[in-house]
């Protein structure tokens, strides 16, 4: 069995994917828990301020690049370290400014020390697509993908632009014109 450390895992995401990590021993992390280092096979870094009007840049400096910081150094995974990212640009707000911020330096840290990374960026996460997302970023790290950035984007569309977007993709992808991976997670 496969140990898991999932951080922010009283938040929305990280609760929902503590339920779905049927077949791993998960180890949770609180904000108000104290890290004490420890190996784990996958760590799920959900942890997070989000934007909110009433917070500084230093409490989302704080919460989304030191924290990040801290949990890299301090856990090495066996497998992987999965970091849930945003898919907002990173000049929108000092939120998506603080998140791009500890993207960069886990791809950084991971490619110089050897650690296998994965950043994904998720789309508005909501109670539709939430279950979708989780079980993604499950797979997700169960791949051999590792040091890239992964953005999942969530549509609710019909069978036949599905079809229509995967020959329009795998043209692409056949010309060498995407350099990133693109993941289309969809509900019919």
């Amino acid at each position: 069995m496969y140990s898991a450390l999932v951080t922010g895992s009283s938040g929305y995401i990280g609760s929902h994917l503590v339920k779905e990590l049927k077949d791993f021993k998960v180890t949770e992390l609180h904000h108000k828990d104290k890290i004490i280092p420890h190996d784990y096979d996958y760590i799920f870094h959900c942890a997070g301020l989000n934007n909110r009007v009433d917070l500084t840049f230093r409490e989302l400096y704080e919460a989304n690049v030191e924290l990040t910081i801290d949990i890299l150094i301090n856990f090495k995974p066996k497998e992987k370290f999965i970091f849930v990212a945003t898919s907002d640009d990173q000049f929108k707000n000092n939120y998506a400014f603080t998140k791009n911020w500890a993207e960069q330096f886990v791809l950084f840290y991971g490619g110089e020390n050897n650690i296998s990374v994965l950043s994904v960026r998720l789309p508005k996460v909501t109670d539709k697509n939430i279950d979708k997302i989780v079980k993604d970023l499950i797979e997700l790290a169960k791949t051999d993908i590792k040091n890239q950035i992964i953005q999942l984007i969530w549509f609710q569309l019909t069978q036949e632009l599905i079809y229509r977007l995967g020959i329009t993709l795998f043209y692409l992808l056949n010309r060498n014109t995407i350099k990133s991976i693109l993941i289309i997670s969809s509900i019919i």
